[in-house]
């Protein structure tokens, strides 16, 4: 396979005009006349607050507003920042390409990043630039969506008094606080507050893209939002706060945080899809349900250009499988582009928190001495974060240092492995393993056999028996039987069943009520009851005796199952989980996993449904 990365300009085109065009509001500025407004309103807030001309200030933005503008990949854009000595915590887009940025959002975002990293300038240094990033990515959003020229003359004055505009100016009067006020507030007010606020929140969903293209992360902005918000629940009652969300121009600080990270699992399932499809088209299996998982992400990303080839190459192997061999006369090579979109979009499994931690504390080890063990153990936590490049550096800089030990070396190769080099990660396995003789350690035998099983290679059984060997009573021999598709096998020990919307197996009829409330619908059995949820759209099955012995989820919001949701292809369950113990007359597919069953209803190709189910 080829790695290559992705122009997303096309994306960001459809993300800005789709905003633009259902605002409705154009301009009759040119660029020349954008410009001279932009200008002149820079030049009066200057007079007006003053200059900031200190040369770091003024490079550090300089820096940050290029990397941003490389991100938008918008023709002809430039961009002029102007740092002015307002306190507030904030930043504007002005038409032309100009920006004010307030040295109050500079000071805000250093003390947040002190408060990350006390005792770590370098650290405090990188969260200062991410967080400002973060505000001005959105700035550069509003140019780019058109928000700050909309409805403008050329005389840089709004060429109609809008109903929304007027209503919001005509109440103008100096705020009464009680609620006295809110029942006297008209409609068209709320209006004009619910459609401005719209455009901070495409704004903050543009933006958050310039940051991951620029080398940041959307969790900056969160982590930005989520301190504003406790900020201003500092500074403010209870009912401002309210007041100030439900009529703002811009949505509360929690709103926007919660609408990134929506945004961000929306990104990270597009990379699912795009997994599973590759992972079908490669094994030529289920095609029909790779094109469907393509079509989805093409949805999210029109012009993508490795999911338009997978898309191309999921037909050109369907049409290869209706050609005789006799006809083919010899075999072409099906070459694969892997996208991993934007690293920065796959986030951290299991508690970031403790991961940051651990970053953070493994970071300032390095800052006084590089030592080859802390910068190894650093590549694992970056990888599994995404951050691929840093990840492959530090693991490769400890592998040299480090003059070849083997735990240094195991973890290189769970760095290739986890960023997509799968042929690196068995060429750095199987010397492990070779060295190892019969001493060799069961997790590089495991971690061998995981590296040719992600490629179809023929010696992965072979492998994995022999880590079996070493170990049958670690959740990693589970895994080794799903990998040779053995998952019926029972193991040493019954492997615990999740927890799922909140419930568990063998759980009460108050533990049901606790976690997903009253249900909309029960079917009454001989046992028990069946119980039926609409939001999300679950299944619970209840015996008297026994308590609940299954839960089913029937839409991809509902939940996952070790990973995998309604809507997956069908094939990628039985590639996690092997061959199935038992498929039923209705194809509805069992695997047992001691002690219980994960079951999947297929709906054509792609999952309908999936839960689990007590056992005995």
């Amino acid at each position: 396979m080829h790695t290559k990365l992705a122009p997303l300009v096309a994306l960001f085109v459809v993300l800005a005009l789709r905003p633009v065009f259902a605002q409705g509001g154009r301009s009759q500025l040119t660029a020349a006349d954008a410009r001279a407004c932009g200008q002149a309103f820079r030049d009066t807030m200057v007079a007006a607050y003053g200059r900031i001309d200190d040369p770091d200030w003024n490079r550090f933005i300089g820096l940050v507003v290029e990397r941003l503008r490389r991100a938008t990949a918008f023709p002809g854009l430039e961009i002029d920042a102007t740092i002015i000595d307002d306190t507030t915590v904030n930043a504007s887009s002005l038409p032309g390409g100009f920006v004010l940025v307030n040295v109050g959002l500079l000071r805000y975002a250093a003390d947040l990043a002190k408060v990350d990293a006390p005792n770590d300038s370098a650290v405090q240094s990188r969260r200062t630039g991410a967080y400002v990033a973060a505000v001005l990515g959105h700035e550069l959003a509003h140019v780019t969506l058109g928000h700050v020229i909309e409805g403008m003359g050329r005389d840089c004055q709004p060429m109609s008094r809008s109903p929304r505009g007027a209503a919001a100016r005509d109440t103008g009067a100096a705020p009464r606080p009680g609620f006295d006020r809110e029942l006297r507030i008209s409609r068209s007010v709320i209006e004009e507050a619910r459609y401005s606020q719209q455009r901070e929140l495409d704004a903050d969903r543009v933006g958050a893209l310039y940051l991951l293209r620029a080398g940041w992360e959307i969790q900056a902005a969160m982590d930005f939002w989520r301190a504003s918000d406790s900020t201003g629940r500092d500074g403010g009652s209870t009912y401002h706060l309210l007041m100030s969300s439900y009529l703002s121009t811009h949505p509360r600080a929690a709103t926007r945080e919660a609408y990134l990270e929506r945004f961000r699992g929306g990104l990270k399932l597009d990379q699912s899809r795009f997994d599973d499809a590759l992972t079908l088209i490669f094994s030529n299996t289920d095609l029909d349900a790779a094109i469907a998982l393509l079509d989805t992400v093409l949805t999210d990303f029109p012009d993508l250009i490795e999911a338009r080839h997978a898309h191309a190459e999921a037909y050109h192997q369907k049409w290869l499988n209706t050609v005789p061999i006799q006809r083919q006369q010899v075999q072409g090579s099906l070459l694969t582009y892997i996208a991993r979109f934007l690293p920065g979009i796959r986030g951290a499994p299991g508690d970031t928190a403790l991961l940051r931690q651990a970053e953070h504390e493994y970071e300032a080890v390095l800052a006084i001495e590089v030592l080859p063990f802390t910068m190894s153990n650093l590549a694992v936590l970056e990888a599994y974060e995404g951050r691929f490049p840093a990840a492959l550096d530090h693991a490769q800089r400890a592998a040299q240092d480090s003059q070849g030990g083997s735990g240094v070396l195991n973890n290189l190769g769970v760095v290739q492995f986890l960023s997509g080099d799968y042929a690196a990660a068995q060429a750095t396995f199987g010397r492990l393993v070779a060295a190892g003789g019969e001493d060799v350690l069961a997790k590089y035998v495991f971690n061998y056999g995981r590296a040719l099983a992600a490629t179809r290679d023929p010696r992965a059984d072979e492998v994995l028996q022999q880590y079996l060997a070493l170990d049958q009573r670690s959740d990693w021999s589970r895994e080794a039987f799903v990998l040779l598709g053995r998952s019926g096998m029972t193991p040493a020990h019954s492997t615990p069943s999740p927890t799922v919307v909140g419930l568990n197996l063998r759980g009460n009829y108050n533990a049901i009520v606790a976690a997903l409330g009253r249900p909309v619908g029960v079917r009454q059995t001989p046992n028990g009851a069946v119980f039926h949820y609409e939001t999300p759209a679950v299944v619970v099955i209840y015996d008297r005796q026994r308590g609940v012995t299954g839960i089913m989820l029937g839409e991809r919001e509902a939940g996952a199952i070790e990973g995998v949701r309604v809507g997956d292809a069908v094939g990628g369950a039985q590639s996690r989980w092997g061959k199935p113990t038992e498929t039923t007359a209705e194809a509805t597919l069992y695997f047992y996993r001691g002690g219980w069953y994960i079951v999947v209803r297929p709906d054509g190709n792609l999952i309908g449904w999936i839960g689990i189910e007590a056992g005995g």
